[in-house]
């Protein structure tokens, strides 16, 4: 799994990281550009958007917001 998964999880347990998941966030936004850079050579798994674990969204919310943007021929507003 993802650090930032980690460390959201373990978070308030006996088992907390003490890693700043903000800072993760960061990090995760530096590689989000690299990868675009690389996204010709990606395969179909994408990986894990520590987005979903700073702004706290489900999961299921945002796979209705891309199924409704895809409905819409707007799947690249996401």
């Amino acid at each position: 799994p993802a650090t930032e998964a980690l460390v959201a999880t373990l978070a308030g347990t006996e088992h907390d990281t003490g890693l700043d998941i903000l800072k993760l966030e960061n990090i995760a936004a530096y590689f989000r550009e690299v990868r675009k850079k690389y996204h010709a050579f990606e395969g179909q798994l994408k990986g894990y958007d520590s987005r979903i674990l700073v702004a706290q969204v489900p999961g299921g919310m945002l796979t209705n917001l891309e199924s409704q943007l895809k409905q819409q021929n707007a799947a690249d507003k996401l």
